[in-house]
């Protein structure tokens, strides 16, 4: 490790609290997510994202309000081909959501802010994908016809060998993630240097290293094994299973050459499908048979093996609703679920005569044929068409074969060998053209060992249902024949050739008939042609070879990867509907589609490698020709390649003619060219704005940590000859104003005042006048449409101006104080008030019964004292003592003198007491009062900012719906013109364009000085609001005094009639009154 890279580390742990002394670990429960997290955010500092801060509008600030955060992705992020209506932006409560879940920090979550690391939580979150997840989601339409969908189909499925002998091994397929839909089957027949079981002979046949390769086993004794796979569980496309043709040294059963396992029988090979089939997926699968097996009871047998292992799976009998018949369409993904379509060759019969006996005798023949399923069939070697054997026999009736004893003639058997016609369910069936029959002598380098695949038997034609192959004539025989049930197969050469030569008609074909392109025999390395060609021309089943992970492969595996990687995504509607023919060669843009102009700025990396060397990246788009741009290519990083940070300026594709088929790739390489990552992008549903993008392997698979933050701007295109005309709709105002400046300039370079001054000045009727005289005049112009005068129905009237406006601008009003007290925040501030003040009459009541009982301790006394001595007066007065009358006369004084100046001593206390109790509540009152005032001028203030921000935000509303109006009105006037002759519809076009912009400028002006007056009208009402709550504020003052000094008033007055009423209830209870009630209403004076 660099000193540079150990201090940042250091740094970083002890930024975290943990411990960094080499000599010592870190315990694992201390070392949690969260400060793995923090500590990375440490380690790796963000420049990238604080740039994006700064151009958000935070200006150093290490946070985002919820404003900025709502501001950014309303328009940053958002994408601006999307309708408002259907896809309204978010609302604040919706951006305070993504707040509370991406943001760590307790301090900025209760203000409604966004920190640093929060921001960038979000920019990784699922709600910023690059792609929206309902895109990888099962998205598309699965109940149209199977030929309104690419099937992801491969070619070689289950290899894990290659065919050249020195190739390394493939990925096996149980670990790709990918799905294919229709593998190819192999047939093997057992003859020709083959052994049922055994060992092979020391001298063994060469292998033909085609692109079709071998399924188990090996064929000589330098070629890999190949492993038979244990599932299926990933659906790809129609796959094509490789023929294994054991006339080149294979074996069914046994021992092979020494050192090599035996091959695998195919039931082996339908048990792995049938137990895999649907365990990811449940459309469809296309099983792809090759048939090399010319034994007529080995196909039984493989027949047999179909049917006893897929069961209720394997279709055999075509659907009701969708029969083999003409003009048909096939049945739909969804129609199809759980079951599994078998695509081979089909036996085509034809009828020896044309009476019945002949009938009868060609089908007890084909009947016998199959029966005779014995070994020896399969040893006998056809002889070739036109040999002297053949001759001798033409013409000879066949012999009837029966249970194998008998064999039909050779010549017999070299017919029947020959492609029969499919059996028409037509009348003029017959008179179809034989189809052609390959020579063997020739093979066909390019279709490699499908030019020499061997008819079906009666057991494996009634399999095939709806994708029954037919060798290709033309597309105008195929239209004629109008089945959708056939389809048919190109090797990738002479797919480019139909497609070079007759690109439309490819298209056309495509709408109805499956279709399916297989490499060429000449690719040895089993490499791969790039699928985007024949996916351009609608073609469904573009196979591959699944080992080779090279670019089109690459590309094959991002495509499916959307729609749940179903194996199956629809085309787009042009592809599909009939009336909408379509050029793959097109430079132009389609009519109904809406081409694109896509941005990409890579701006940094992050994980990307652990080496010290320079990073790139790769920006490629494929689609159309006309759409396919490669090589764009940042510089090489230097010397940070574990988060490079690029800044370049952006990539820029002008113009993608069909969005809907063209991808991006973006790939990441090291300088060297050694592969990192890549993602592949459907440009249709890319999103504006930052995101990152999470790099995948060359299979597909997504890598744990290496990932780019790019910046993607993906808009409608617009065509250079209207791009003025574009920027005038979208700021009519300011180009209006460009175009007053403008000619201002040019009245001060040319004197236009004195040029005005020398001729006289014309009326606009005149003017109107001369001009269209002069247009009639002139026969090099188109006769000249006489537009209505400005006060005619046709032009919008200013009484029609002003009620367009009206319709569209929004009545506001300010809040009036009943509704401002109304508010969450003055009410709460009244109850906590309210509380204060009942605490603070509770300590008084507390005082009052305080002094109440020392009160009622002293009256008792006294009342025991007089008590006493009044006994003892009275105890003298029995015994005789004169003076006692007098002595008892002076007690009741003493008693009475002693019990006024108690009564007068509680009163003052009392008083007092009460005196006390008012000045503080008076004070607190007060207070309070300020304090509501206060509030309520904060409330006021703020509830005003933010009618004045949805002001602010209607006001764009109602310009937007008022150009949505004109541009209604526009297209209305655009639809009218187009019904007239071409040369009025051409001047009166660029009349209505002229007058769309001059009203849009003109309604749209009158429009903001509306909304001006509305937002001047309503600042004053809020002025006037606030106005009143200061001068409210001295009022309630002036009241609240008023109050308490009656209330001052009032206290002597009011203890003294609480001590009267007290009294009364001692005197009429015996006793001193008693104190007070603690729990007595505060509403009582004391």
């Amino acid at each position: 490790m660099f000193s540079a890279d150990k201090k940042r580390v250091e740094t970083a742990l002890e930024s975290c609290g943990l411990n960094f002394n080499r000599s010592e670990s870190i315990k694992p429960d201390e070392f949690t997510l969260e400060i793995f997290e923090r500590f990375l955010n440490k380690l790796c500092l963000r420049p990238d994202i604080d740039k994006i801060l700064l151009e958000i509008g935070a200006k150093g600030k290490p946070y985002l309000s919820l404003d900025q955060l709502m501001d950014f992705i309303n328009q940053r992020q958002r994408d601006p081909r999307l309708n408002e209506v259907l896809y309204p932006p978010l609302s604040r409560a919706q951006v305070r959501q993504l707040i509370d879940k991406y943001e760590p920090n307790r301090q900025f979550l209760e203000r409604d802010q966004m920190s640093m690391e929060g921001f960038g939580r979000y920019l990784g979150g699922e709600e910023n994908s690059i792609v929206p997840p309902e895109k990888l989601d099962l998205s598309d339409d699965m109940s149209q016809p199977l030929s309104s969908y690419f099937i992801n189909s491969s070619h070689n499925t289950y290899l894990t060998g290659t065919a050249p002998p020195n190739r390394p091994p493939s990925i096996p397929p149980t670990t790709l993630p990918h799905r294919y839909r229709c593998p190819r089957l192999p047939p093997i027949n057992p003859s020709h240097n083959t052994y049922l079981t055994g060992t092979v002979p020391p001298k063994l046949s060469p292998i033909n290293p085609s692109h079709n390769t071998y399924l188990t086993g090996t064929g000589a004794l330098d070629r890999p094994h190949q492993h038979l796979p244990q599932h299926l569980p990933h659906r790809y496309g129609p796959p094509k299973l490789p023929p294994i043709n054991p006339s080149h040294n294979n074996y069914l059963t046994g021992t092979g050459p020494p050192d090599h396992p035996p091959i695998n029988p195919p039931s082996q090979v339908i048990e792995a499908i049938a137990e895999s089939a649907f365990k990811t997926s449940p459309f469809p699968v296309i099983l792809s048979f090759e048939n090399h097996v010319d034994s007529a009871k080995q196909q039984a047998k493989m027949a047999e093996y179909c049917r006893s292992i897929f069961g209720d799976a394997l279709l055999i009998d075509p659907l009701e609703k969708y029969p083999l018949q003409l003009g048909v369409v096939l049945p739909s993904p969804q129609e199809l679920m759980g079951r599994i379509l078998v695509k081979n060759k089909k036996r085509r019969q034809r009828r020896a005569s044309k009476g019945p006996e002949g009938s009868s005798i060609r089908k007890r023949l084909l009947e016998s044929t199959v029966s005779d399923a014995g070994p020896g069939l399969g040893d006998l070697p056809s002889p070739p068409p036109g040999s002297p054997y053949v001759e001798q026999h033409k013409g000879a009736t066949p012999p009837v074969i029966a249970n194998g004893e008998e064999k039909a003639p050779p010549e017999r058997l070299a017919k029947l060998a020959e492609p029969r016609k499919s059996i028409d369910r037509e009348a003029d069936s017959e008179e179809e053209e034989e189809e052609e029959q390959p020579d063997p002598k020739k093979p066909t380098t390019d279709e490699g060992t499908a030019s020499s695949e061997v008819n079906a038997t009666e057991e494996m034609s009634t399999l095939v249902n709806y994708i029954e192959p037919v060798k290709f004539k033309s597309f105008q025989a195929a239209s004629k024949r109008d089945k959708s049930f056939e389809m048919s197969s190109f090797v990738e050469t002479k797919g480019l050739e139909q497609l070079t030569k007759s690109p439309m008609e490819f298209v056309e074909y495509n709408k109805k008939q499956l279709s399916r392109i297989y490499p060429k025999g000449t690719r040895v390395d089993s490499s791969n042609y790039m699928p985007q060609l024949f996916w351009n021309a609608g073609c469904q089943m573009v196979a591959l070879n699944f080992q080779s992970l090279d670019l089109p492969m690459q590309l094959n595996l991002g495509i499916f990867e959307y729609n749940r990687r179903s194996g199956y995504l629809l085309k787009p509607e042009f592809m599909r509907r009939e009336d909408k023919p379509f050029d793959p060669f097109t430079e132009n843009i389609v009519d109904g589609i809406v081409a694109n102009t896509v941005k990409v700025k890579i701006i940094s990396g992050q994980f990307l490698s652990d080496k010290r060397v320079g990073i790139y990246v790769e920006v490629d788009m494929f689609g159309l020709p006309v759409d396919t741009k490669r090589k764009f290519r940042t510089r090489p990083s230097q010397g940070n390649s574990f988060n490079p940070v690029w800044d370049e300026e952006p990539f820029v594709f002008p113009k993608v003619v069909l969005p809907t088929l063209a991808s991006l790739r973006i790939a990441v390489f090291e300088e060297g060219g050694k592969f990192v990552g890549h993602r592949i992008l459907p440009v249709s549903a890319i999103r504006s704005g930052y995101h990152y993008i999470c790099l995948r392997s060359e299979s597909n698979q997504p890598l744990s940590l290496p990932a780019l933050l790019v910046y993607t701007e993906a808009n409608d295109y617009i065509p250079d000859d209207h791009q003025d005309y574009a920027e005038a709709l979208i700021n009519p105002i300011k180009h209006v104003s460009l175009m007053d400046q403008r000619a201002k300039q040019l009245v001060a370079l040319i004197g236009d005042s004195e040029e005005n001054a020398e001729k006289p000045r014309e009326t606009p009727g005149k003017q109107r006048a001369d001009v269209v005289a002069e247009l009639s005049t002139d026969p090099r112009q188109p006769p000249a449409v006489l537009l209505p005068p400005a006060g005619s129905p046709s032009v919008a009237s200013p009484g029609q101006r002003d009620d367009l406006i009206a319709s569209v601008l929004a009545e506001v009003a300010p809040q009036s104080l009943e509704e401002l007290r109304q508010q969450k925040g003055y009410i709460k501030l009244l109850k906590k008030q309210y509380r204060e003040l009942k605490e603070l009459r509770k300590k008084h009541m507390k005082n009052i019964s305080s002094l109440n009982k020392k009160q009622s301790t002293r009256a008792n006394q006294l009342h025991s004292d007089s008590l006493r001595r009044r006994s003892q007066v009275e105890r003298s007065l029995r015994r005789g003592h004169q003076d006692a009358n007098g002595s008892l006369e002076a007690l009741e004084q003493e008693v009475s003198q002693q019990k006024l100046e108690l009564q007068e001593g509680q009163m003052r206390g009392l008083l007092q007491l009460r005196e006390t109790q008012h000045q503080v509540e008076r004070a607190r009152k007060k207070e309070h009062l300020q304090q509501a005032q206060q509030r309520l001028r904060e409330i006021a203030q703020d509830c005003q900012a933010a009618q004045l921000k949805r002001v602010k935000e209607t006001s764009e509303r109602e310009k937007k719906e008022l150009q949505k109006i004109l541009d209604r009105k526009r297209h209305n006037s655009i639809t009218e013109a187009k019904s007239r002759e071409k040369q009025k519809k051409d001047v009166e076009l660029t009349e209505i364009n002229r007058r769309h912009i001059n009203e849009s400028v003109n309604s749209i002006r009158r429009l903001e000085e509306a909304q001006k007056r509305r937002q001047e009208k309503l600042v004053a009402g809020h002025q006037e609001i606030l106005q009143q709550i200061e001068e409210e504020e001295p009022r309630l003052v002036e009241a609240l005094e008023r109050e308490c000094e009656l209330e001052a008033q009032a206290l002597p007055q009011e203890i003294r009639r609480f001590l009267q009423a007290e009294l009364e209830v001692g005197v009429r209870n015996g006793h001193p009154p008693a104190a007070p009630r603690e729990e007595e209403d505060e509403s009582t004076v004391l």
